[in-house]
């Protein structure tokens, strides 16, 4: 499964036959920042599988801070590639981790 950048995530999914984590395919920070949706519980709800998080350096889903908080928490670092248009790809695999509080 794969989840993340709104403008790369479902065509990524759509090439590869993996489905979208939550059937969530719109994650333009405006979804989340206008309380149509809820980051936290979106994250909760695709925290406890594997998946792969694709996101664009300091663009769309990327530049919410819970974001980037899940993904220093739950996932590692696989690739990375530039776009001449788009900037910085990076793709992490996550994975549910034991957490102690």
């Amino acid at each position: 499964k794969v989840f993340g950048d709104d403008s790369s995530a479902p065509l990524i999914a759509l090439i590869s036959g993996r489905k979208i984590m939550g059937n969530t395919v719109d994650t333009n920070p405006a979804v989340f920042q206008s309380g149509m949706m809820d980051i936290n519980k979106t994250l909760n709800a695709i925290s406890e599988e594997k998946f792969i998080f694709i996101l664009r350096s300091g663009q769309g889903i990327a530049e919410i801070p819970e974001v980037v908080d899940f993904i220093n928490r739950k996932c590692s670092l696989e690739s990375s590639f530039k776009s001449g248009l788009e900037g910085t790809y990076f793709i992490y695999l996550c994975e549910p981790k034991n957490e102690f509080h």
